[in-house]
């Protein structure tokens, strides 16, 4: 790896991926435009399904991927590392930890036979990837925090 590859993934790293609920998770902000990030590479990829009406894009090396709707950021899904509030990362962690971190029951939306699941908290617009009873990878939307 070359010294501006480092750099790169220096930044990746830097940007810890903070997540602040119905605000933003790294440098992307939900409901904003896409920022211009020139020291990190955003990589447009094909639609998952036909006629897509949004947009993903891969964040440097597969950190990370960003769901683009209508000309602003909607999604983050995040496969490396994901800090709630910028302290307390929720991968690796189990379903209870997280529960207990989030002060939230989660529920669980899927099962896939073996120890693979999907939990959901709706009203933090987050969604838990688990495998083997730890958080693999989550992703975080633009939902309204209740006041």
């Amino acid at each position: 790896m070359n010294n501006s590859e480092d750099d790169t993934h220096d930044e990746l790293r830097a940007m810890n991926w903070d997540w602040i609920p119905g605000l933003r998770c790294g440098p992307f902000r939900f409901g904003k435009p896409l920022p211009s990030l020139p020291e990190i590479e955003l990589a447009r990829l094909e639609p998952s399904c036909e006629g897509a009406d949004w947009h993903v894009y891969r964040v440097g090396d597969e950190e990370a991927r960003v769901q683009v709707d209508d000309g602003t950021v909607t999604a983050v899904e995040c496969v490396r590392s994901l800090s709630y509030l910028g302290s307390s990362e929720l991968l690796g962690l189990s379903i209870p930890a997280v529960e207990s971190l989030l002060g939230r029951v989660l529920v669980r939306a899927e099962h896939w036979g073996d120890d693979t699941a999907m939990y959901e908290a709706q009203s933090l617009g987050l969604t838990l990837w688990v495998e083997g009873g730890r958080v693999e990878s989550t992703t975080v939307e633009a939902q309204e925090v209740p006041g």
